[in-house]
Order: C-alpha cells, then structure tokens, then sequence
C-alpha cells in the first residue's frame, strides 16, 4: 500500500497499491465504543499500471479521483465502485488530484522530475478538467507543485480558486474558470515545501502546513473571490503554540 484515502461521514477506506489496484473497505465506527468493524470482502478496482499516488473523494459529486505513476487519473462511482472514466495525461506521473465540492472540476498535477520524462517543461503541470473530463486549461509552474486543494465558496457570488502550495514554501492561487493567476503567498516563516492545504468551509481561511513542521493559516484577504486580492491576507502561525 503506498496511499490511502477517507472523509468524514462516508465509511469507506480506499488504498492504492504499489501495482496499481485499488482497495476499498467499508466498515462500521462506533465512537461510544471505540470500535471500528469492517464489512465483508474488500472491492477490488483496477484501473492504473503503475502505482497510485493521490486519492481524492468527493461526497458532493459522489465520485473518487485516483492518480497514477503511470500518468492517467481514473473517476470512480462512490456508490457502486464502477469505473467512470479515464484521463490520459501522458507518460508523466500524475502526484496530486483534487477535485472541487463547488463544481465537480478536476485538477491533476503532474511533476517533470517525478519519472518517466518527454517532458517539454521542468517543474509541475496543472491540467483542469471538468467533470465529464472536458479540459478546461493547463498551467506550468517552474517549482514543483507539492500540495493542492479548492476553495467552495458559493459559486455566482464568488470566484473560487485552485491553490497550490510549492516546493519553495509558496502558495499560488488560479481562478477556477480559466486557471488565469489570481496571486501569490509568501511568508518569511516558510522555507520548506508545502505538503498540505486545505481551505474552510466558508473558504475564508486557508491552512497550510510544511515539511519544516510549520502550521499557518492565512485568513480572508480574498483568498476565494478575485475581489480585493490587492489585500495581504492576515497570517498566524501555529507552530509555536
């Protein structure tokens, strides 16, 4: 097993396999107890060739999103575990996905240096895809790209963004509708690769952590709204507390 997956209120642990399969249990929880039971046989899903890097599950949508070594990223029914559809990205490794709970887009991120290279880029390629696995843009980025999340802002009175934390510690946030950069988040208090982010529910806050052990949130500043993006978003650092 080289990755798993689970959200809150779905009762199923997917984990990816070093040969590509995918395994998905489904169990029972019962907190007062602390007693965890898992159903019968695990499903068995195959898809990939190559190990799988990224799970990312949906409840809005009802979808899975899973990434390969093998440079495809395959869409999941959550509810009957039947493959959907594939997306082929090349032969370079797909590291990250993730998928908005707004829209039902998917963005994949791709490393040059993370295998098998006719790359004609260095650093990391974003692709954005809709549901229905219609491509939306692609971005290039000289930095690998190290974490990614979307905001879920309501959409009609907000533009939501892609946000993608770098190897250089930065954050850089893309509009969702045309990938068009929105801005950048430096802290002198990161210097290490960003390996997680993830947004509110309100999406007014966007929490980060790094390799250095580092916990940060940046609050407001028009984090999910092109709207007063000339702000600085207000910065805590928690690492310290």
């Amino acid at each position: 097993i080289c990755v798993c997956a689970s959200v809150p209120d779905c009762n199923q642990l997917w984990m990816g396999h070093w040969s590509g399969k995918i395994v998905v249990y489904e169990y029972k929880f019962s907190p007062a107890r602390s007693h965890l039971e898992f159903h019968s046989e695990p499903v068995t899903l195959l898809g990939h060739s190559g190990p799988v890097q990224s799970i990312y599950i949906c409840r809005s949508f009802s979808i899975v999103v899973t990434g390969s070594q093998d440079g495809t990223a395959v869409i999941w029914d959550l509810n009957n575990f039947k493959f959907i559809k594939m997306l082929q990205l090349g032969e370079i490794p797909v590291n990250l996905v993730s998928v908005s709970e707004t829209l039902g887009d998917i963005a994949t991120v791709s490393s040059a240096n993370a295998g098998t290279i006719e790359a004609t880029f260095e650093g990391s390629m974003l692709r954005l895809h809709s549901i229905n696995a219609v491509p939306i843009g692609s971005v290039c980025t000289r930095d690998n790209i190290t974490a990614i999340c979307f905001s879920g802002a309501p959409e009609g009175v907000s533009v939501n963004v892609i946000a993608a934390g770098l190897a250089n510690g930065a954050i850089r946030l893309w509009s969702t509708w045309d990938l068009s950069p929105v801005r950048d988040i430096i802290t002198s208090y990161i210097a290490r690769p960003i390996i997680s982010l993830t947004y509110s529910q309100d999406a007014q806050h966007l929490y980060a952590s790094a390799a250095d052990g580092s916990v940060v949130i940046w609050e407001g500043g028009g984090g999910a709204s092109l709207k007063g993006v000339s702000k600085t978003p207000k910065f805590l650092n928690l690492t310290s507390l």
